[in-house]
């Protein structure tokens, strides 16, 4: 296969696409400050998602940290045992809330 030059435009063209995705990736750093449980220094791109994913600490109780996309950092701000225990104690009231509501029925 024969090899081809590069051509003055053709690196005009790779500059113009790593400065529009430097811009990207600084546009999204900056929106990272919104979250105080984001790491932006963690930020990278997952290839096999083509998004952007972050890490953060947990919110809720203990120091862990988690992998998660930029996109879900406004509804995600725990690890995954403290997300799966909330979950349980939700089901574990919503459960309850119905006994009693059942035992007001058998009244």
């Amino acid at each position: 296969m024969p090899q081809t030059e590069v051509t003055p435009e053709i690196l005009a063209l790779a500059e113009k696409i790593k400065a529009k995705k430097d811009l990207q990736l600084e546009k999204i750093k900056a929106n990272l400050d919104k979250y105080p449980h984001a790491f932006s220094d963690t930020l990278t791109f997952d290839e096999a998602a083509g998004k952007y994913k972050v890490k953060i600490s947990c919110q809720l109780c203990c120091d862990d940290s988690r992998w998660v996309f930029t996109s879900d950092l406004f509804q995600i701000d725990t690890c995954t045992k403290c997300s799966d225990q909330r979950k349980a104690e939700k089901k574990a009231a919503k459960k309850e809330l119905l006994k009693a509501a059942m035992a007001q029925l058998k009244k």
